[in-house]
């Protein structure tokens, strides 16, 4: 009920600023329940205009929600707290940090398929595509070249490659 009393705007971003640094320390200590709490407090104090006035502040504290919400196994609350970063994050690479919690909550789910595919759909925006059908011979031939480069590498190094 504290939170419903703040009517101020400018107050409101300097309370979802505390709530912020107050979810980063309990993060620290490994105490995921409180910072979940402290993060989610801080983004509700936080208007979709306040994505174009107080970008930095938006995208830092939705995405350490993201990510307390993952640690302390609320994945619905993943997804409702990435759904604004999703709208208003200015590029990829800002992004990236929410991603990554998705991706980890998607493997510790059991949900492998689903991870890899979102990880390779990721790769794809930021324009490294990963080829989908990849012939198991293509592989093979990769891995030797990676062998050989490794080899030719340990060898410049001094390194003795025939115990590998």
């Amino acid at each position: 009920a504290g939170i419903d009393m703040l009517t101020d705007p400018h107050e409101k971003i300097e309370v979802a600023r505390l709530c912020l640094v107050a979810g980063k320390k309990a993060m620290a200590r490994s105490e995921f329940g409180p910072a979940s709490i402290y993060h989610l407090q801080g983004t509700a104090l936080l208007q979709a205009m306040d994505w174009e006035q107080h970008y930095d502040l938006s995208l830092e504290l939705f995405s350490c929600c993201v990510r307390a919400q993952y640690v302390a196994g609320n994945y619905d609350g993943v997804a409702i707290s990435y759904s604004p970063i999703d709208l208003y994050a200015r590029c990829i690479q800002d992004k990236l940090p929410a991603f990554e919690s998705v991706i980890h909550m998607l493997g510790g789910q059991g949900r492998f398929s689903e991870a890899i595919e979102y990880g390779l759909s990721v790769l794809d925006q930021l324009g490294e595509p990963v080829e989908r059908n990849v012939k198991e011979e293509d592989v093979a031939v990769e891995f030797q070249k990676t062998g050989a480069l490794l080899q030719s590498t340990a060898k410049r190094w001094g390194h003795n490659t025939s115990s590998c």
